[in-house]
């Protein structure tokens, strides 16, 4: 076997950790080549308990393109960076952290006083910073220093959204206006009305902070910091358990960028999360905190500066956001149900308390058992009148095969009516049990109407 040319540094989109250095001989024995290589980085999020990496999805389509970044020794270089060609369509939620690495190597230093003619910036007066989707793979020759993540000072997205003003380098290189449209991360150039008018013409986009309806609470953390309105939003805070999980969502916010370090330093070491309105949180040593007096008992003596005050202006926000009249969009349901698929649901259920879609996985036996044994008691002493094998529902190209549920007190489904696509007024009186597997609905809607063991 020759001996291996460049490591792998895979840049985590949604995760604590931030990145991951992997060997080529870190591989199984039968996964030689780079593309099962990179597959196999996609498909597992850590190696087996050997610390070898097995053989991934052969089904992911894998593309390359050629990004500068700042490497921990200071210098600029370009790296073959490899990420999933269908990550976007997939709904796979932008990489941050790669974006802003990638934003700063537009510049010719970290300090972004001018521009540099690379790709980066090609990609950028294109697209804006929308540069990728999901999990990326950097290839870094042996020996070279790898990319230096302390470019975005532990705030990414807060690093891409800054407002900065050109550089008198800049102004003097381009002119203002010219300055300003290199510079701003949703400035793109249009390419055909520039060349109908004979004048550079400059258009606004956006830069996406997360899919819409995203279920991780880290990016609907982000949603609500910047700006997206509550009434685009369910309670936020419900699903929220890991105390680690709410730090990595606080390292997103523009307040929490501005604590100092032993501030956050408090903040990690509480136990559980301070929580909504009708919860509590405790501290480290174990003593109860009231939700109001939380943020006041982690910056306990010390003085209220003003990066601290907006800081608990900003959580105290969070609190309980008000309720909201739901409105319903065939594309944001069809949207949860390609994402539950994407996290390999084996059962998709309407969840009429969230006003969502919910599911489950294969080895979630246990929640599966005890949600049908709910579902046949309703069934038994009527409160359900009829369970019936629907028509099977095409999403994303994956055939759903549902069970449909009627309440003797009418239930309306209105997101049941939306994705059937047929205008059947009864569809919105059914809630839908999605299976993927069409043997196993027919076996559980035996087991639900026979009393058969499932």
């Amino acid at each position: 076997m020759s001996t291996p040319r460049y490591y792998y540094h895979r840049i985590k989109a949604n995760s604590r950790e931030e990145h991951r250095d992997v060997r080529p001989q870190d591989f199984q024995a039968d996964i030689v080549d780079e593309v099962a290589q990179i597959q196999s980085l996609f498909t597992h999020q850590t190696p087996t308990s050997t610390g070898i990496w097995s053989r991934g999805d052969e089904n992911i389509t894998i593309s390359s393109e050629q990004y500068t970044m700042f490497c921990v020794d200071g210098q600029p270089r370009v790296f073959t960076t490899w990420f999933d060609e269908e990550a976007q369509s997939k709904i796979h939620i932008p990489n941050h952290r790669a974006n802003a690495m990638i934003d700063i190597g537009r510049f010719t230093s970290k300090e972004c006083i001018m521009f540099s003619n690379n790709r980066n910036q090609t990609m950028k007066e294109h697209y804006g910073c929308n540069f990728v989707y999901g999990d990326i793979v950097c290839e870094v020759p042996i020996g070279t220093p790898g990319p230096d993540h302390s470019v975005y000072n532990n705030n990414p997205l807060w690093s891409i959204i800054n407002a900065r003003e050109p550089s008198s380098e800049m102004v003097n290189a381009h002119g203002q206006v010219l300055a300003v449209n290199k510079l701003v991360h949703t400035k793109k150039y249009n390419i055909s009305a520039s060349f109908t008018t004979g004048e550079p013409v400059w258009e606004d986009t956006s830069y996406f902070v997360t899919p819409k309806h995203c279920n991780n609470i880290e990016f609907k953390f982000l949603l609500r910091t910047w700006g997206v309105t509550p009434d685009e939003l369910t309670r936020l805070f419900e699903n929220l358990e890991d105390v680690q999980e709410y730090a990595t969502a606080l390292q997103y916010t523009r307040e929490w960028h501005e604590l100092d370090q032993s501030d956050r330093d408090n903040i990690w070491r509480l136990e559980y999360k301070p929580g909504t309105s009708n919860s509590a949180c405790y501290n480290q040593h174990g003593m109860q905190i009231s939700t109001d007096n939380t943020y006041e008992m982690v910056f306990n003596n010390k003085p209220r500066t003003a990066q601290r005050r907006q800081f608990i202006e900003r959580m105290k926000g969070w609190e309980d956001p008000p309720n909201t009249t739901v409105i319903f969009s065939l594309t944001d349901l069809e949207t949860q149900l390609i994402l539950s698929l994407r996290e390999n649901a084996a059962l998709i259920y309407w969840n009429h308390d969230q006003n969502g879609f919910n599911f489950m996985l294969s080895s979630d036996g246990t929640k599966w058992r005890d949600e049908m044994r709910l579902v046949r008691d309703c069934y038994r002493d009527g409160r359900i009148t009829s369970l019936l094998a629907g028509e099977s529902l095409h999403i994303n190209g994956t055939a759903l095969y549902p069970i449909e549920v009627m309440y003797r007190q009418p239930m309306q489904c209105v997101a049941y009516f939306l994705v059937r696509r047929r205008g059947h007024s009864n569809d919105g009186e059914k809630t839908p049990y999605f299976f993927v597997s069409e043997s196993k609905r027919d076996d559980t809607l035996g087991w639900l109407t026979r009393g058969r063991h499932i």
